[in-house]
This record gives structure tokens, C-alpha cells and sequence, in this order.
């Protein structure tokens, strides 16, 4: 029996000193991976808050492209039936926010694809504000 116990060492025993040092090198690791990680979801919880912010932004630009396009209409549409001349400077006004509204979208956007649709957007406004001036323009000329 003596000779098992000499096949088997002994494990060299930590001094307290070393065990203390570790457990605070534990702690501390803990610590900061405890640390890093609400920072990161902070920072993400902000990015996420900015894309947000950008696309309501986007939308309130497409809601008043769409309500000044509406108005472009609308005062297309009364002075042809009416011959009315007041019908033409809420027309004008309009046409007017539509060429900022298609500005601020333009800045808005950084998508490729967006990018892609928004130009046919464009096209289609400047098209419909190019219809409309021309009857406004055979109404004056020709009557109803």
C-alpha cells in the first residue's frame, strides 16, 4: 500500500494569496462583461431610435408630397370647371411645396432601392404638374 500512495502527488495547494487574487480577477471580469453589455444595448437601442426617427421623418415627407399633389389637383380641377382664377394660386402654391417636398425626400433618402422608386415618384409628380399646367393653359385658350 505504501507504494500506491507513492504513485499518487499530491496537488500543489494555492496560497490564499492566489486564490484571493484570482476570485478578484474573477469579479472584476464579471464585472465588466456585465458593464459592456448594457452599453452595447444602449447603443444599439440608440441606432434603432434613429432609424426610426428617419423613417417617420420619410413619411411625413411622402404625406405632404401626397397632400400638396392632392391640392395641385384640386385647383386644377376648379378652374377648369369654373374658370375661376382663384382656383390657380392654391394650384401654384401647391405645385411649389411639391418641388420642395421632392427635395426633402431626395435628401432623406440613402437607399439604392428607395432611390430607384423615388425617381419614378418624381417623374410621375413632374408629369402630373406638367398636365395640369397644359389645361389650365386649354382652358384659358379655349374656354370649356
Amino acid at each position: 500500500m505504501a507504494g500506491m500512495w507513492a504513485l499518487v502527488r499530491p496537488r500543489p495547494v494555492m496560497s490564499l494569496t492566489r486564490r484571493l487574487f484570482a476570485l478578484v480577477a474573477l469579479a472584476l471580469a464579471i464585472v465588466a462583461a456585465v458593464g459592456v453589455i448594457p452599453l452595447r444595448s444602449s447603443a444599439d437601442l440608440i441606432h434603432s431610435g434613429h432609424q426610426v426617427a428617419d423613417a417617420h421623418e420619410f413619411l411625413q415627407a411622402l404625406d405632404a408630397l401626397q397632400s400638396d399633389v392632392a391640392d395641385v389637383e384640386a385647383g386644377q380641377r376648379g378652374y377648369v370647371i369654373t374658370g375661376e382664377e382663384t382656383y390657380l394660386e392654391p394650384m401654384n402654391d401647391a405645385i411649389h411645396r411639391v418641388g420642395r417636398d421632392l427635395s426633402r425626400l431626395d435628401v432623406l433618402v440613402d437607399d439604392e432601392w428607395v432611390r430607384e422608386h423615388l425617381d419614378d415618384l418624381e417623374l410621375l409628380v413632374e408629369l402630373l404638374v406638367s398636365s395640369s399646367r397644359q389645361l389650365v393653359g386649354l382652358r384659358r385658350t379655349h374656354g370649356l
